[in-house]
C-alpha cells in the first residue's frame, strides 16, 4: 500500500492509500505501480495520485497483519488537507532519497520517484521507479544453502511478516503466513 504525500515547508499532509492496487512492474529498471480510481466520471483523482504527480515521488509501505486495522482507518474521507497518518494513528517518518513520509513502522518500505501516469478507463496506474528499499531486520531471515545451485542470502520471512493481500474485489483482503 502506499503513501503518498503533499509537502510544505513546514507542514506535511500525510495520504495513505491503503485500498490501492500495487505491484512490481519490472527489476531492471527496479519499477512498481499503484492504481487509483477516478471518481466523478473519470475526472477527480485521489489524493495518492494527485500527490505523486505533484511531487515527483511516493512511498510503498508494507501492510502486515499488525498494521491492518490502522489501514482501513486511513480510508476514511477526510478531504485534501486532512492528514490519514493521524486518523489510522500512524507514525511518520521522513524517507532518505525522496521527500515523502512514510509509516514508520512499516517492515518494509519503498522509496520511489515518479516517472508516469497512465489511464486505464476511470482508474489511473501510478508508475514510480524505486530509489531505495529499507527491510526491517526482524523481517529477514538467512538461509545457507548446501548445494550450488541455490543461493545463500537474506530473505524476506514472509511466514514472520504476515503481509496483507487484496483479492480484487471491493472489501476482500487475505493475510499471507506461508510461501509456496
Amino acid at each position: 500500500n502506499n503513501n503518498n504525500n503533499n509537502h510544505q515547508d513546514q507542514s506535511i499532509i500525510g495520504h495513505v492509500a491503503p485500498f490501492s492496487f500495487f505491484g512490481q512492474l519490472s527489476v531492471d529498471p527496479p519499477l512498481v505501480a499503484f492504481s487509483s480510481y477516478r471518481s466523478e466520471g473519470g475526472t477527480r483523482k485521489k489524493d495518492a495520485q494527485l500527490d505523486a504527480e505533484t511531487t515527483n515521488c511516493f512511498c510503498v509501505n508494507m501492510v502486515t497483519e499488525e498494521l491492518a486495522v490502522a489501514m482501513n482507518l486511513t480510508s476514511a474521507t477526510v478531504g485534501r488537507l486532512g492528514d490519514e497518518f493521524h486518523v489510522g494513528g500512524l507514525s511518520m517518518t521522513m524517507a532518505d532519497t525522496i521527500h515523502a513520509p512514510f509509516v514508520t513502522n512499516t517492515p518494509v518500505l519503498m522509496e520511489c520517484q515518479y516517472t508516469q501516469t497512465i489511464d486505464v478507463g476511470a482508474f489511473s496506474i501510478v508508475v514510480g521507479r524505486v530509489q531505495k528499499i529499507r527491510v526491517a531486520t526482524t523481517a529477514i531471515h538467512s538461509h545457507h544453502h548446501h548445494n550450488d545451485e541455490e543461493e545463500d542470502g537474506a530473505f524476506l520471512d514472509i511466514a514472520k511478516l504476515k503481509p496483507v493481500t487484496r483479492l480484487g474485489y471491493v472489501d476482500e483482503y487475505a493475510i499471507v503466513d506461508k510461501k509456496i
